[in-house]
């Protein structure tokens, strides 16, 4: 009877992470409540099993909750214990995730599972983006119908493309979902020999990087070409040199074209290269698209009252970023309130030194562990996670923690199980 009840939590338990793979891209509050289930589920499981003690054993796990931990203390000097409370408990899933994968054993039929409910929620979630903006854009009138995707009183707005498309996900989260997604459509493409299925793999690639277009997000669109690019050349990489150079070819010129049709991207690089011609831009919209690197330029005054050791805790990161902004003239950060839009440089502020240190580690590692293990899939989910770190911040939101900690656990799990067997 206690095999029976153990099978049945076992089966509950991976349900569970290929229900919480599918939330991801679809709600981040769903993805919070079956969080809270996989963990419930896995407490159960390692309380009867006796695997606590196997938490430490694993440096991902280890590194996550460390880095978790060294948020938690930073707010016994933080500035604002109410602001820094709600952001260490927007990254409490970081401290959780490692416990909930403890009884997870990394078998082929359950990460391919993972894989696929987390397509379902992608692929299923872009076609009701696509339905809705069709529907707002489409009008019944008594002597037609019309389309007109600009909503009324603001025509410089599109239901089909950036915050409108992705509404509530912001365009640059909902992209990096998209760019894991092409990851793994491509690691598919490589095994299926079946011409039919391939064919219909290669139009699902299509599709994502189509809704990374109508998603507007000039990194999310530089990123899923990357990841293309990687991708398609990992695939064909056996059929010769004069293959590979057309390939490249094709995606130069296309990929090129294609990006360049964007209206955001190719005037965010005209203002990109007018700013750091020392250029005047007067254009208020353009210049408040170039604040980051304003933030960047100017983050380390910062410092001049503050330990770059410990940092200035995770509650006084947004009062000592806007005293800066003030100090330095950048009226929008400093009205909007902006953060760092650099994971590493709002860690550091946060954390300082000991902070950036935990998460270049656990990135660091990560990425060693794809090359030493020839994980294509994982190399690409790095990449997509540290181009995305380097322009946004991104683990101030809940949904970027769960991303990042859950496909980085997940992703890992096959070496990290392997070199607990071998030890054991």
């Amino acid at each position: 009877m206690k095999e029976k009840y153990k099978e049945i939590l076992s089966q509950l338990y991976y349900f569970s992470l290929c229900l919480l793979a599918f939330s991801i891209p679809v709600s981040y509050r769903l993805s919070l409540y079956v969080l809270g289930l996989a963990l419930v589920l896995s407490v159960f499981i390692f309380s009867i099993s006796g695997k606590l003690r196997a938490l430490l054993q694993n440096k991902i796990n280890l590194g996550f909750i460390l880095f978790w931990l060294i948020h938690a203390v930073s707010l016994t000097y933080s500035s604002d214990l109410n602001y820094g409370l709600t952001d260490v408990f927007q990254k409490v899933s970081m401290g959780l995730l490692p416990f909930i994968f403890l009884p997870f054993v990394p078998e082929e039929q359950v990460n391919e599972r993972i894989k696929k409910w987390f397509l379902v929620g992608l692929f299923g979630i872009s076609f009701f983006f696509l339905v809705r903006a069709l529907i707002h854009s489409t009008y019944f009138t008594p002597v037609g119908i019309f389309f007109k995707p600009n909503p009324f009183g603001a025509p410089w707005e599109n239901h089909f493309f950036y915050e409108r498309f992705v509404e509530p996900f912001h365009p640059t989260y909902f992209s990096m979902y998209l760019s894991l997604g092409i990851a793994f459509i491509a690691s598919y493409v490589k095994k299926i020999k079946e011409i039919r299925s391939k064919v219909l793999y290669d139009l699902a690639w299509i599709f994502l990087l189509v809704i990374v277009f109508l998603t507007s997000s000039k990194i999310g669109i530089l990123v899923s070409a990357l990841v293309s690019l990687i991708t398609t050349f990992w695939i064909i990489k056996r059929r010769g040199k004069f293959v590979l150079a057309v390939v490249l070819t094709f995606f130069t010129v296309v990929g090129g074209q294609i990006i360049l049709k964007n209206e955001r991207v190719r005037s965010t690089i005209n203002q990109i290269y007018q700013y750091f011609q020392g250029k005047e831009i007067e254009n208020e919209l353009a210049r408040n698209n170039l604040v980051r690197f304003d933030i960047w330029r100017t983050f380390p005054d910062v410092f001049q009252d503050n330990s770059i050791f410990t940092g200035v805790g995770v509650g006084g990161v947004k009062r000592a970023l806007a005293r800066v902004y003030e100090k330095k003239g950048i009226e929008f950060a400093y009205q909007k309130q902006l953060n760092a839009h650099n994971q590493f440089i709002q860690t550091l502020v946060a954390c300082g030194i000991l902070g950036l240190l935990f998460l270049l580690t656990i990135i660091g590692y990560a990425f060693w562990l794809s090359y030493k293990n020839r994980d294509m899939v994982l190399l690409l989910f790095m990449l997509i996670i540290f181009i995305n770190f380097m322009f946004e911040s991104m683990l101030e939101r809940v949904f970027g923690v769960i991303f990042f900690a859950f496909f980085l656990l997940f992703l890992t799990s096959n070496f990290t199980k392997e070199q607990k067997n071998r030890a054991a």
